[in-house]
């Protein structure tokens, strides 16, 4: 069992990232990978991820199609990207979008990178649409009387990593947005495992599809009129949004 809690005299038995790096090799080991963390992103890990003979790569993203190709069961459950959409920021794109010279340069700045994070994130859930298929859900708990999706949950056949990092550089690095993580081993504590996995298959078996992301997506792009066009689809979105950051 091996411990990373950040703070003065708190154990770190080893790094995040050393954590996260051996779960993934345990991955190859058996018959699933399940992730469940809010936010998810392709991060380049801080050193080449070297699993012989199947992949040698420091992209996560070649980590995880690795993975699937040997036939791992890779499952990820994270928050619709409609969560990206905050109202006030959406008429900030539309004012700025279509204001001429008249807005500061550094509120155009900012509004760039605003769209340049919307679309980051519509890419990441493209990319893993096609990676993973119907294996990629989504979180909508947000409607109901637990709110957003803030577990950050990994387990394979033969461990559990559980704690505050989130499925990003920042929620594994040394130096990263996280508090503590936690990786035991499956040999070590059968009943605590049984009762990590029954979580994980609870959250996956109330997940949203795809095509349900998409929709809530879509619908409230155009309610905070982010587009001025009829969108049916995230590629569109995802397009429509690099014509109006390239405009501002």
């Amino acid at each position: 069992m091996l411990l990373a809690c950040k703070g003065p005299g708190l154990r770190v038995d080893k790094s995040p990232e050393e954590l996260m790096l051996c779960f993934l090799h345990e991955s190859f080991d058996g018959k699933f990978l399940w992730i469940i963390s809010p936010w998810v992103s392709f991060f380049k890990l801080g050193k080449r991820f070297v699993h012989y003979p199947y992949v040698s790569s420091a992209d996560v993203v070649d980590v995880i199609e690795a993975l699937v190709k040997v036939g791992v069961e890779v499952r990820v459950l994270t928050r619709c990207i409609d969560d990206a959409l905050e109202p006030g920021f959406m008429r900030l794109i539309g004012s700025v979008g279509g204001d001429g010279g008249s807005v500061p340069d550094g509120l155009r700045v900012y509004v760039r990178e605003g769209i340049e994070e919307i679309l980051g994130k519509i890419n990441t859930i493209l990319r893993l649409r096609k990676i993973l298929k119907d294996k990629l859900q989504f979180d909508f708990r947000g409607a109901g009387q637990f709110g957003r999706l803030h577990t950050k949950l990994y387990i394979n056949e033969n461990s559990a990593l559980i704690g505050s990092a989130n499925f990003t550089w920042s929620g594994i690095a040394e130096r990263g947005n996280w508090e503590c993580l936690l990786h035991y081993k499956r040999v070590e504590n059968e009943t605590l495992y049984a009762e990590t996995l029954s979580v994980a298959e609870a959250y996956f078996g109330n997940g949203a599809r795809y095509e349900q992301c998409e929709e809530l997506t879509i619908r409230k792009a155009m309610e905070y009129r982010l587009v001025d066009e009829p969108i049916v689809s995230l590629e569109d979105m995802a397009r429509y949004l690099e014509v109006v950051k390239s405009r501002i």
